[in-house]
């Protein structure tokens, strides 16, 4: 009867410090934790600790249900040992012990919980200070659900901790894919978002202008090349008549766009591969069919021998791949071989009759012939296409913009692959773990046998958590660096400011700096494979 009456009394304690903490926010804001709180590793922090070895008081913090529950029965608990608790500031390695005894308890949904209020989360709400790493208590706790078997809970961990998407797993919600220009070798030209559709971009670097027409492929079919005529009147075509390229695979699409409009494309591939099918999401990028940004004369700002309108690139958002387009075959456009032919030999005639009335005629003839030509050709190639680009002065904050466009999808493409290895090691040292606990159920009818293997498991699983350490620490690098670059281009902002730059570029060393070290993370492959014949073994 008296211990039942301690637990109620206990209870009316918790609800009322729970109405208190609601109704007190501003008193217990005025002792808030800060992560630049000095470190105490003094008697109250071990005072913590040793109040939790009591089984009691460790159900009672571990059981809960969130985070700020479970941190105020730590307050109730140390106002019942009659400690002070407003003096509090626990130090760091007390509060990666409390999230271990939670994850050992059966409770891992608290424990990441309880990285996300210590982290920054419900800081007001707590009334007590502490000092916590961010970074080490993320592997620190990613490690210790791994080794209890959350091995889910440990991959949403991560992914939702560091904004991260791992393969194979749930998307966060994307930046966007960006897309390279089809001209230059510029990998910035812009970022499509899931709701573009159709709009027309320059790029800084070559100083074109492209239409992007962004939406879902409703219809697609594609045509093999066919050699009609002979081989000759082919090259001929290609060469004189601008007929295409009829050795490549012929594609039509239908690509809808989310504002409902549809648009057809036809182009031809160098390969067999179809860019793109019914149901994916694609971009293709065309030379400007605009004439709002003509140069001198109605020259439009695309490359030298584009076509308006006419498609150069296709980029498929489910594959992250980019496709180059070249202009389809059409059998009926150029000169037939019968009129170059006929052409030809007219020409020779001509040159063999001028030649009775002066033999320097054809060679007159053949040099002003060559001239015109040579001067054409100049003037189509370098002189116009020169004068047909945008000026500088108009691209410079767009330059800014595509060079960290730029520098995002290079740093997206490194994060990618850091993902698949951080996925692969914490699969494989789930294997390890899951090994390890069930012979540690068997271990008492085998007697010493399993010693060794243990132990070899145990050193494998230690080798494999420093690396993934590392690699944890990498991704969170590269993830800031794309938040930041994502902010600068979501709102728009004058990226052009020094100060966003220099921060951005800050970020990028440190990084570098971190990369050195990943060969010696490549070194470490053979380890894995040693480890993954340890597995077959053993299992």
């Amino acid at each position: 009867g008296r211990e039942r009456e301690r637990e109620r009394e206990s209870e009316g304690g918790r609800s009322a410090a729970f109405r208190t903490g609601r109704e007190n926010k501003e008193t217990l804001a005025r002792c808030a934790a800060t992560s630049n709180g000095d470190v105490d590793a003094s008697t109250k922090t071990q005072n913590v600790i040793e109040l939790l070895q009591r089984p009691a008081n460790r159900r009672r913090v571990t059981s809960c249900d969130c985070a700020e529950e479970s941190l105020y029965e730590l307050l109730e608990i140390g106002k019942e040992s009659e400690s002070k608790t407003s003096d509090w500031n626990l130090h760091f390695s007390t509060l990666k012990r409390i999230m271990e005894m939670i994850v050992e308890d059966g409770n891992p949904k608290l424990a990441v919980d309880m990285f996300r209020v210590l982290d920054g989360g419900s800081r007001s709400q707590v009334p007590f200070k502490w000092t916590f790493d961010g970074s080490e208590a993320r592997s620190f706790l990613l490690i210790r659900l791994i080794r209890s078997l959350y091995d889910d809970i440990a991959l949403t961990f991560l992914e939702d901790s560091c904004k991260v998407s791992l393969p194979g797993r749930r998307d966060q919600v994307s930046f966007g894919s960006v897309v390279p220009c089809p001209s230059c070798d510029s990998k910035g030209l812009s970022v499509v978002k899931t709701f573009h559709g159709p709009e027309t971009v320059a790029c800084s670097s070559c100083r074109f202008q492209f239409d992007l027409y962004s939406g879902v492929v409703v219809k697609s079919e594609s045509e093999p090349p066919e050699i009609s005529g002979s081989l000759l009147e082919d090259i001929l075509k290609k060469r004189f008549g601008g007929g295409g390229r009829p050795d490549c695979m012929t594609h039509t699409v239908n690509i809808e766009s989310p504002d409902g409009s549809t648009r057809a494309y036809k182009f031809a591939t160098e390969d067999d591969d179809i860019p793109a099918k019914v149901g994916d999401r694609v971009t293709i990028t065309t030379a400007t069919d605009s004439k709002d940004s003509d140069r001198f004369g109605g020259l439009a700002p695309i490359p030298p021998g584009w076509r308006r309108g006419e498609p150069k690139a296709i980029y498929n958002h489910r594959l992250s791949k980019t496709t180059e387009l070249f202009r389809p075959p059409n059998r009926d456009s150029g000169i037939s071989l019968q009129w170059i032919v006929l052409g030809t030999a007219l020409f020779a005639g001509g040159d063999a009759s001028s030649s009775l009335i002066n033999p320097d005629f054809p060679a007159l003839i053949a040099a002003g012939t060559v001239g015109i030509t040579a001067a054409s050709a100049v003037a189509k190639e370098v002189v116009l296409p020169q004068l047909a680009k945008l000026p500088p002065r108009d691209l410079a904050v767009l330059e800014y913009r595509q060079q960290f466009l730029e520098q995002y999808d290079v740093t997206k493409g490194k994060l990618d692959e850091l993902l698949v290895s951080t996925y692969e090691d914490i699969q494989l040292l789930s294997r390890l773990w899951t090994l390890h606990h069930k012979i540690e159920a068997v271990g008492s009818f085998g007697g010493g046998s399993y010693d060794a293997r243990v132990q070899k498991i145990i050193n494998s699983a230690s080798s494999l958590e420093e690396r993934l350490n590392q690699s944890i620490r990498m991704v969170e690098g590269y993830s800031k660096i794309q938040a930041m670059i994502e902010i600068e281009i979501e709102l728009d902002a004058d990226i052009e400011a020094a100060e966003v730059r220099s921060a951005i570029t800050g970020e990028m060393y440190k990084l570098e700096e971190m990369e050195t070290t990943k060969e010696e993370w490549d070194l470490q492959v053979d380890a894995r494979n040693e480890v993954e014949k340890l597995l077959n073994n053993i299992e």
